[in-house]
């Protein structure tokens, strides 16, 4: 008989997977650290085939660089219940062939980050739009493959999308953000630095479009100006963020009333300083906030 005050520890064995060791043990280990577990003994093998089966969100980005394409194949062969699929940096060992079948297996995806995946094709987009209906989150920044036709498909088929990156996608052009911003009303975050394709056309539909559109990047799109800008002013209420650094068309002409509104953007406020000769030949300074009015009568 076991004295009154000795401590019973549970055995590890005995514990409910799904209950106990899938919601509070297992999540505190990496994924290498759980592939060196699973090599333990056959209850181990079980409960992290189950556990990798079992789980709803895998996020390899931060050991990407230590998986193998046979490792991931692994964790994800079993599962097919996936809602969040975090891929970014995995340009290594991650190919078309493995990402197709997964996507073509977990058709409840709410998230998919393909960041800097540079050996992927467009194929694996237009899986994704044919499979996942219920897309919310893509993100495909610096992936150079993306095509404007892609992407026109996952607005299509993804009309549920709330923020999308295409930051660095240099093949984006007008027709794919006026089709995400005409088909997905609920973009919330729309992110294009670096696509020197989009201009005015596109911007002035997501204006008219997206009224729910609080972030909007624009870092390097030259071909953007005032008059877009002034657009996504008037027509979208929710603006909280606008990045337009290295806009060359993009003044405090646009910028002046947003920064009233309280929007954070990411150019400093500075005046538009314009010297030319007066009636008497001294310099003059024109500034953004203060009407000009010709008085050479």
């Amino acid at each position: 008989m076991a004295a009154a005050n000795e401590t019973i520890y549970p055995n590890f064995f005995n514990l409910p997977l799904e209950d106990v060791i899938f919601l509070h043990i297992f999540p505190h280990f990496t994924i290498p650290q759980l592939c060196h577990c699973r090599k333990v003994c056959k209850f181990f093998r079980e409960a992290c085939d189950s556990y990798f089966a079992w789980q709803k969100s895998l996020d390899c980005s931060q050991v990407s660089s230590r998986l193998s394409a046979k490792a991931f194949s692994l964790i994800t062969q079993g599962n097919s219940s996936l809602r969040v699929l975090v891929l970014k940096n995995c340009k290594s060992w991650l190919d078309e062939t493995l990402l197709v079948d997964i996507l073509k297996r977990n058709t409840r995806l709410c998230e998919l980050d393909l960041t800097a995946c540079s050996s992927l094709t467009n194929l694996s987009l237009f899986t994704l739009a044919e499979r996942n209906s219920s897309l919310k989150v893509l993100k495909v920044r610096e992936c150079r493959w993306v095509s404007s036709d892609a992407i026109i498909q996952v607005s299509l088929c993804c009309i549920g999308l709330q923020r999308v990156d295409l930051s660095g996608c240099w093949e984006v052009t007008d027709a794919c953000v006026s089709s995400l911003a005409s088909c997905c009303k609920e973009l919330e975050t729309l992110l294009l630095n670096d696509c020197y394709s989009v201009s005015d056309n596109s911007i002035r539909i997501v204006a008219n479009c997206c009224h729910k559109l609080s972030h909007l990047a624009l870092k390097g799109c030259w071909r953007v100006s005032n008059a877009a800008v002034k657009m996504i002013g008037e027509y979208c209420p929710y603006l909280s963020i606008l990045e337009v650094k290295d806009c060359r068309d993009i003044s405090e002409a646009s910028l002046a009333r947003l920064r009233l509104r309280g929007v954070k953007i990411d150019v400093d406020k500075t005046k538009r300083l314009v010297l030319h000769a007066g009636l008497h030949g001294y310099a003059q300074q024109e500034d953004w906030r203060v009407p000009v009015v010709n008085l050479n009568i």
